[in-house]
């Protein structure tokens, strides 16, 4: 737990964490809303799942835990790291699939914008890293002399030469997600507000079960 802990203060808001939790929500979206091949599974499986909200959250749960995993560092970061990772990739689910559709665009198109940054940055890394391993295998640089000349990013060495456009990309990555995740709130509060004005006095209503149950589409 302390491990956790220290991720939380010193890490969690790092890009590369950040771009865990995209990740895993963006997937997981993806797997969810392109589901239609359910009706080829058993009448009893169906008839149990759908009878079975907390099951289908327990399985939810799982599939967002694999997709955290295949994405990060499992030999880098704690198990609760990755759980920590899971449930807040989870609670973003949730929450904007309480949202009118509309609104659940605008929050995924965020999201996917900053996640193509992402790939869009790797890219730039791995040339700048291909082109900076060529430098310095035909050239002999002293570290006097690379200073203020490569405009590239060594990774064998850790060290970020010139990380203007990188920081550039990472910036707007960060404005993006706290975009989506403020849009998230007020999208989801709202939808949820609304929804408990239309329904409140019904016996069979309740805040938790409009968040976390099932619905009649």
């Amino acid at each position: 737990m302390q491990e956790l802990k220290k991720y939380i203060e010193t890490s969690f808001v790092n890009n590369s964490n950040i771009m865990y939790i995209v990740f895993a929500v963006l997937l997981h979206f993806i797997t969810v809303n392109t589901n239609y091949i359910s009706d080829t599974a058993g009448c009893e499986y169906i008839k149990f799942f759908e009878k079975n909200i907390f099951i289908k959250h327990v399985i939810g749960f799982i599939v967002m835990l694999v997709f955290v995993v295949l994405n990060i560092d499992v030999n880098t970061h704690s198990k609760y790291v990755i759980l920590f990772i899971t449930v807040m990739s989870y609670s973003i689910f949730v929450l904007s699939s309480r949202t009118h559709f509309p609104h659940g665009l605008i929050i995924y198109g965020l999201l996917g914008i900053a996640y193509m940054l992402n790939i869009y940055k790797t890219k730039i890394n791995r040339e700048a890293h291909k082109t900076n391993k060529k430098i310095l295998r035909d050239k002999i640089i002293t570290e006097n002399r690379i200073e203020g000349v490569l405009d590239y990013i060594d990774y064998d060495n850790g060290h970020t030469i010139d990380n203007k456009n990188i920081s550039t990309i990472t910036t707007a990555q960060h404005y993006i997600v706290a975009i989506a995740i403020v849009a998230l709130l007020i999208f989801s509060v709202s939808y949820i507000i609304q929804k408990y004005l239309k329904h409140r006095g019904k016996p069979d209503f309740s805040v938790l079960k409009l968040i976390f149950g099932g619905h009649t589409c």
